[in-house]
């Protein structure tokens, strides 16, 4: 659901230590939210240029395509700054589109590019260091503010499908006692079906996570409580 690239360079021999964070590449505003904030950091020891820009698409994987996005959906400042090293900056998002059912994808994409070279008293100017320009690209997802969280599990053709209308994660585990990093794992758009044979096996524990809810699926690895 991310990219990051490297788009070009400048000068030679050494590399600059440290780059760009901007922290997680998917972030979701919840349907109580309005905005949120981003915290950019330079992590190099130079100061460097950032700038952001944000286009709206159909989905976030690979394959999403740009989509018209309607002045004033999406509000995010500021664009265009410089961080000296080791600083940070926030980015705050705001969503002042439609407040319905349909949840909506933008990509945000973060640019980190070696800021103007100062003279030094001597007039003369640094040489000998490699400085990249570095591009990162983000998602970020905007729930529907009339949210429907719904899935159908189909033991039967080891599937389940997102039926609602928000995103979520899918984990199902070899039994109940494998680790969350050992699960098979998969993001669910509103739509969309996963197959997997785990899921049709008797004893492999499943989990949806959503809204950073754990939710269990079925009964298995979950005794029913009194």
């Amino acid at each position: 659901m991310y990219k990051g690239v490297f788009i070009g360079w400048i000068g030679w021999l050494t590399l600059p230590v440290g780059a760009i964070d901007i922290g997680p590449m998917t972030v979701a505003l919840e349907p109580d939210q309005r905005f949120l904030a981003r915290t950019i950091t330079n992590n190099s020891t130079t100061p460097k240029l950032y700038e952001v820009k944000a286009e709206k698409i159909s989905n976030p994987t690979a394959s999403g395509h740009p989509l018209a996005l309607i002045p004033g959906e999406l509000l995010y400042a500021p664009k265009r700054f410089v961080l000296h090293g080791r600083q940070a900056q926030n980015i705050k998002l705001y969503y002042k589109g439609e407040e319905d059912h349909q949840e909506r994808y933008y990509r945000v994409t973060f640019t980190e590019s070696p800021a103007a070279q100062v003279a030094d008293q001597a007039g003369e100017q640094r040489k000998g260091v490699l400085e990249m320009k570095i591009e990162l690209q983000s998602v970020l997802v905007v729930r529907p503010r009339q949210i429907r969280f719904e899935y159908q599990l189909n033991p039967a053709e080891e599937s389940i499908t997102n039926t609602g209308n928000t995103y979520f994660e899918f984990m199902v585990k070899q039994g109940c006692e494998q680790p969350d990093s050992q699960a098979d794992s998969k993001y669910l758009l509103p739509g969309a079906t996963y197959h997997n044979p785990k899921i049709g096996k008797p004893g492999n524990q499943q989990v949806i996570v959503y809204q950073s809810r754990f939710i269990p699926v079925g009964k298995v690895c979950w005794p029913e409580t009194p």
